[in-house]
Order: structure tokens, then C-alpha cells, then sequence
């Protein structure tokens, strides 16, 4: 999941989880959290991408 939370350009990420739950870190130093997508986040949610195939771990 990608999100415009500053300016023109994507500033934020997140992982979905189904159910309009995603997983995201809200700022450096702070905790991972699951956070439902309304209000704030679906304002600034500008889209979605995957991996199809070749996925892999860094």
C-alpha cells in the first residue's frame, strides 16, 4: 500500500492484511501497528502494488 502523507510524492508504506486492515510503522522509534483503512489512511492512500512471481528477501 502506498500513501501521499506529505506533499505530491508517496512518504508512507504499508502492508495489507484483508478485512481493511493493513500493518505499517507510523513514524521511526515507534512500534509496528495494525490500523484499519478509514478516515485518515483511505484519504491518503493512492494504491496498492504485489509481487506476482519472483518475489524475494533482501
Amino acid at each position: 500500500m502506498f500513501f501521499k502523507t506529505r506533499g505530491q510524492k508517496v512518504s508512507h508504506v504499508g502492508i495489507y492484511l484483508g478485512e481493511d486492515k493493513f500493518v505499517h510503522a507510523p513514524r521511526t522509534g515507534k512500534a509496528i501497528t495494525m490500523t484499519k483503512l478509514e478516515g485518515y489512511w483511505k484519504r491518503k492512500l493512492v494504491g496498492f502494488g504485489g509481487c506476482e512471481q519472483k518475489c524475494g528477501v533482501l
